[in-house]
């Protein structure tokens, strides 16, 4: 139950951008990481541990504002990682009309990545002109 409640802690200080309460849950994740054999998160949990104890003070202030975590909206519990919106970035990606078989040329794959941001402002511009609700939204879009 231990670990799950620091799992629970972990996960509750990036949806809601705490940054103390996330140092906390990372510190006390560790010695998990060396029990089940993640070494590599092991040996560089501490390191990390330790460069964000040594943040200079205006970053350290920023993270301390909930400024470490990427926010869908002004929604409450909706943060998440940097890394994991990356991740749901390279999904999106993959889907029909993105970069699976672009790849092989690297001009139209810098194509879609510079342009990606631009065309998911144009959608979302689109879906607030015509009052679309979040529930109605599709998640593809074409070249």
């Amino acid at each position: 139950m231990e670990s799950v409640s620091i799992l629970l802690m972990f996960t509750r200080a990036q949806r809601e951008g705490i940054w103390d309460l996330y140092l906390y849950g990372f510190r006390h994740i560790l010695p998990y990481f060396f029990r089940y054999d993640h070494l590599h998160y092991a040996r560089w949990g501490a390191v990390y541990i330790l460069e964000m104890n040594q943040l200079p003070k205006k970053v350290s202030e920023e993270f301390k504002k909930g400024n470490f975590v990427v926010k869908w909206n002004e929604n409450k519990f909706n943060q998440v990682s940097p890394d994991h919106s990356l991740e749901w970035l390279n999904g999106i990606g993959k889907r029909d009309g993105g970069i699976v078989g672009i790849t092989k040329t690297s001009s139209a794959l810098s194509s879609w990545a510079l342009s990606y941001n631009l065309r998911s402002q144009i959608a979302e511009n689109i879906h607030t002109m015509f009052r679309l609700q979040r529930s109605q939204r599709i998640y593809s879009w074409k070249e």
